[in-house]
């Protein structure tokens, strides 16, 4: 459902989600609760099944291929290993510089 966002700074016509868990309805652009608005608008999204996803698990969680557990590596002697097995992993260079970004 296409809404206007009255926080400020987005005011922006944004595609609104409702959060089953608060029953509020969220900004899909800054992430924000849309304040004021009906029961009625509340009851459409929830009929529409429009509902804001969640993320599932850790940030930057691998699959591990020994143990087969899912979680962020941490590092040991300079290489990433799983958390649970201490198994070296095989990451992209690429993976490997975001993932030493996120654990600073």
């Amino acid at each position: 459902m296409l809404l206007t966002c009255n926080n400020k700074g987005c005011r922006k016509l944004t595609e609104a989600k409702l959060d089953p868990e608060t029953n509020e309805i969220i900004c899909s652009d800054c992430g924000m609760i849309i304040s004021g608005l009906t029961d009625f608008v509340k009851n459409t999204l929830r009929s529409n099944k429009d509902f804001v996803k969640k993320t599932k698990g850790q940030k930057f969680a691998v699959e591990c291929k020994k143990c087969s557990k899912n979680s962020t590596p941490i590092l040991i002697k300079n290489k990433y290993c799983c958390p649970e097995c201490k198994e070296p992993l095989v990451l992209s260079r690429f993976f490997e510089n975001a993932l030493r970004d996120y654990i600073k």
